[in-house]
């Protein structure tokens, strides 16, 4: 199973600029193939911008799919919230 984050890369950008979110969107990534993997039958890929989990049933495949689905989403508006956080400050230093 792939996930390709590439539409969010193109509509968020900036966010994908980032180190920390970088880092932040593979660390969970790697936690939801952890809870799939079948051990030493499983393997994965986790970038940032492409996560590929091998070896998983059909079954668990398809809940790893909608979980980074899920946390791709979250993970991006917690990071836009951040921000938008961050500059409301800025502007009314």
């Amino acid at each position: 199973m792939t996930w390709l984050n590439e539409p969010y890369q193109r509509s968020h950008g900036w966010l994908w600029a980032q180190e920390d979110f970088r880092l932040d969107i593979e660390s969970r990534g790697e936690a939801i193939f952890q809870r799939y993997s079948l051990g030493k039958k499983s393997a994965r890929a986790v970038q940032y911008s492409m996560m590929t989990l091998y070896e998983l049933t059909i079954v668990d495949a398809e809940k790893a799919a909608c979980e980074l689905f899920d946390m791709t989403l979250e993970i991006i508006a917690e990071y836009e919230a951040r921000h938008a956080a961050d500059t409301q400050q800025v502007n009314h230093a």
